[in-house]
């Protein structure tokens, strides 16, 4: 994986090269400015990202602002939910298997 940082680390995401193409994986803004992790998105875009997976309506709608549109839509699993997931605040949200709009 070929991995972008910003702002002192607090801002970033990797791209990971695949059959299919090239996904994002892991972005995040853990206390870098406002827009910041919108922006990091748009730079692994523009560095060949082109597919992602992503929990929940909020990042579907973040990603669908920066030009991707779901392709699958996936039901909760709580055998693959991440370490630590809150189920009393997050419930158990859709994953969104999403491309680049061409």
């Amino acid at each position: 994986m070929r991995c972008l940082l910003a702002h002192d680390g607090r801002v970033g995401g990797a791209l990971k090269p695949t059959a299919e193409g090239t996904e994002l994986v892991s972005v995040f803004n853990e206390g870098g400015p406002p827009g910041a992790g919108r922006a990091m998105i748009r730079q692994l875009v523009e560095r060949g990202g082109d597919r992602l997976s992503c929990i929940g309506p909020r990042l579907r709608r973040i990603y669908e602002d920066a030009g991707f549109e779901v392709v699958e839509e996936v039901g909760w699993d709580d055998r693959h939910a991440p370490v630590g997931w809150d189920y009393e605040r997050d419930k158990r949200p859709n994953i969104y298997v999403m491309e680049l709009r061409r």
